[in-house]
């Protein structure tokens, strides 16, 4: 196969984030813009982020005298963009506006008879990370009914300090609010058949003990206190259609700020059958740098949907260095150890197109997603649009990214110390998945 041979044309590349700048990248080529801020039908991306991943997966370098110096992917693909909403300080929009953005995607493929690549550059640390939510498996039933592809960064709370866990009761985990801390949420998920009882301590040493008749019931249930000058609300029930499992939603909240100092959220066993927990902090970009988990673990620090079974997800690793990003959501799944991340590309000083013209550099797993979202493109056109391989799609198509997955990084040993490195033989692994990325070598 010739590097220059594939180009992504006759295939859709799909970007649901900020919206998109209208770039010489992409002259001609935005087939369709939806916008569920305002409802526009003209391109636009008063952020940014949506129109660099837009350029990594499919930009074709006309901005720049060298055009083939920042050429994305799938450089002859038709765009669809939609550009979601957030609100209220939220990074990740509602389930209900990415499905309705995903069945925008596959309504118009439909339309133009034309094989796609969804592109998901954008994640939550709410939720089990099991990869059962009601987002996620409509993630894997598009995935697996459509000619499509779904790409799906795995976050960049690798190092974060926001998740902890454990495998027996009783258990403590110690909390550091820094200052100032207006509000935080704290997301605990337990077997449901484990019967617990829950305590909160505050800086102060003043403790609150939520009656276990509430917390291990399957109804509903909500809950509210105050300790040392911060208002505390708890949420919950048994499990969901979804999911076996059960949450428990703590929110704090001061009237101001939350008092600052070392939380304590201690779990003590009343009938235990499992034993394991965890407990997952918003996405540190969402936090006080200051605020983590004293013994936090840097594994099952995937965002969500990346961890729907039927999705590509894409880890990130700097391919100057060739190590792994510290940075990049690890895995595996929670609870039923499913293998993501799928596959790294490269996520670090990434340079692509910029909302104000011209071109710029960015890092994380958001810039990892587009380059296996470009080159899930270039398979569709390989198979389906040439005729090669007219099933070149879903799990087909992850199965030949795995296949020609390279084994070629260095794995951070420590999530805090990027010098202490060791080469990690053993495939697939929470950190790279798979492997690197390798289009050549995926061709069946």
């Amino acid at each position: 196969m010739e590097k220059s041979f594939y180009t992504g044309k006759g295939v859709g590349v799909c970007i649901l984030d900020t919206g998109i700048y209208e770039h010489i990248d992409f002259a001609g080529r935005i087939w369709a813009f939806y916008d569920f801020l305002s409802f526009k039908r003209r391109p636009y991306d008063d952020n940014g982020h949506g129109t660099h991943v837009a350029g990594i997966a499919a930009g074709n370098g006309n901005g720049n005298e060298q055009n083939t110096k920042y050429r994305g992917v799938a450089y002859e693909s038709t765009l669809i963009i939609v550009k979601l909403k957030t609100s209220g300080g939220a990074s990740f929009p509602t389930t209900t506006q990415i499905m309705l953005a995903v069945d925008f995607c596959i309504r118009k493929s439909i339309d133009m008879n034309m094989p796609i690549s969804i592109n998901l550059s954008f994640g939550t640390s709410n939720g089990s990370h099991s990869g059962t939510s009601l987002l996620e498996a409509y993630l894997d039933y598009i995935a697996g009914n459509y000619r499509c592809a779904v790409s799906v960064g795995s976050g960049n709370d690798g190092a974060g300090f926001g998740h902890a866990n454990g495998s027996s009761y009783p258990a403590d985990a110690e909390l550091v609010i820094g200052y100032p801390e207006p509000a935080l949420s704290i997301d605990l998920w337990k077997k449901y058949w484990d019967e617990i009882q829950l305590r909160i301590s505050a800086p102060n040493n003043d403790m609150l003990e939520i009656p276990d008749t509430i917390t291990n019931q399957a109804k509903v249930f909500t809950y509210r206190y105050n300790l040392d000058g911060t208002d505390i609300y708890i949420t919950g029930g048994g499990p969901s259609p979804y999911s076996p499992f059960q949450e428990i939603f703590i929110e704090l909240m001061g009237s101001e700020y939350i008092s600052p100092g070392i939380w304590k959220i201690s779990l003590e066993p009343i009938s235990v059958k499992d034993g394991s927990w965890d407990i997952w902090l918003p996405s540190g970009a969402l936090r006080n740098a200051q605020t983590s988990f004293i013994h936090a673990s840097p594994d099952i620090t995937l965002t969500i949907p990346s961890t729907a079974q039927n999705v590509i997800s894409v880890g990130a690793y700097d391919s100057r260095t060739n190590r792994t990003a510290a940075f990049s959501g690890r895995g595996y799944t929670w609870a039923f150890d499913s293998i993501k991340p799928d596959i790294i590309a490269p996520g670090v000083d990434i340079i692509s197109c910029s909302n104000t013209g011209g071109y710029t550099s960015k890092t994380g797993t958001s810039m990892a997603a587009p380059f296996v979202t470009g080159a899930a493109a270039l398979l569709m056109e390989w198979g389906i649009v040439r005729g090669n391989d007219l099933y070149m799609y879903g799990d087909k198509l992850k199965a030949s990214l795995i296949k020609g997955a390279g084994e070629n990084v260095f794995t951070t040993a420590s999530r805090a110390v990027s010098e202490n490195t060791s080469k990690n033989t053993k495939y697939p692994n929470p950190v790279t998945g798979w492997g690197t990325l390798c289009l050549l070598d995926s061709i069946p």
